[in-house]
């Protein structure tokens, strides 16, 4: 029966994942997850309150996966390309997650609770860029911080308004990005 009650768990999960990055949590009924993940109302409603509970669950989920993605992203990346690797993998999560951050962004201005798991893996992330770059150059660590703002900060706004002139999934992006995040730790 475990084993079931946790699989059941997984599809709600993975189908919420889907659903919502996909567009965003205010555009996906409980409905809409069941049916997905081919289980009943009842199933959902047993393991979760309500849709937001739910939602913190898939933000808990999201970051768990980006954790593993970049634990093989930086263990495969050579040190003169891992600054390359951090901005790429940033653009990856955000595009693949886009309805997922959209939508925390959203409510994390009424409920600080969705938005500080976030908060705190773009600060984790940093400080395992920072272990990383240490080890074979002088970085200085609050401007390697600042980068990484300035870099969650443009992708964000460019995930929320598109402002332009260059587009979140362009290479030009991305390069433009990278530029930046090393012009940002070589500043004096």
């Amino acid at each position: 029966m475990q084993k079931r009650s946790q699989a059941t768990l997984a599809r709600i999960l993975r189908a919420a994942h889907r659903l919502i990055a996909a567009s965003e949590l205010d555009a996906v009924s409980v409905a809409d997850i069941v049916a997905a993940a081919k289980c009943s109302v009842g199933a959902f409603y047993t393991r979760f309150e309500n849709k937001e509970a739910l939602f913190l669950a898939v933000v808990d989920d999201m970051l768990a996966r980006g954790r593993r993605r970049l634990d093989t992203a930086y263990a495969r990346a050579a040190d003169e390309d891992v600054i390359d690797t951090a901005v790429h993998e940033a653009l990856e999560g955000c595009r693949v997650n886009a309805g997922i951050l959209r939508s925390a962004i959203k409510l994390g201005l009424s409920e600080p609770r969705v938005w500080a798991p976030i908060r705190d893996y773009g600060q984790e992330n940093a400080g395992r860029l920072y272990a990383r770059l240490r080890q074979f150059s002088s970085v200085d660590e609050t401007r390697l911080r600042f980068a990484f703002q300035v870099l969650h900060g443009s992708v964000l706004n460019t995930l929320l308004h598109d402002p332009g002139p260059l587009r979140l999934g362009t290479p030009a992006f991305a390069a433009e990005l990278t530029r930046v995040f090393r012009l940002v730790l070589r500043a004096d």
